[in-house]
């Protein structure tokens, strides 16, 4: 396959007014939103910049200063916003499971009473 071969077949394709008008918004969307996306990621990155928050996960190491009420394991207020989210996520998927358990629960009491 040579160049002349690739441009027209690329011309071909578009030259359907059919496929074109299909093809067009579907191409014009992925633009907006890879512009969008490009336009508050430069955005956020100067307004870091200029109030000189470093862009990255170092704070994780530092030590959080709040306490979380429940845990599954132990957590206090010194620890770092690691342990904090690493408390968050257990709770969550703790939650999650309570949720399906009783969700389940609830279906089979409600199909069996059909």
């Amino acid at each position: 396959m040579n160049l002349k071969s690739t441009t027209l077949n690329i011309t071909s394709f578009f030259s359907s007014k059919q496929k074109f008008r299909y093809y067009l918004p579907q191409i014009l969307t992925v633009l907006g939103i890879i512009f969008i996306f490009g336009y508050f990621s430069y955005n956020a990155q100067v307004n870091m910049d200029n109030r000189g928050i470093d862009f990255g996960l170092r704070f994780l190491g530092e030590e959080a200063s709040f306490d979380i009420q429940f845990s599954l394991i132990e957590y206090s207020g010194t620890d770092s916003y690691a342990r904090a989210y690493l408390v968050g996520l257990l709770n969550t998927i703790l939650v999650a499971v309570i949720g399906i358990f009783f969700a389940t629960i609830l279906g089979v009491v409600i199909g069996i009473s059909r």
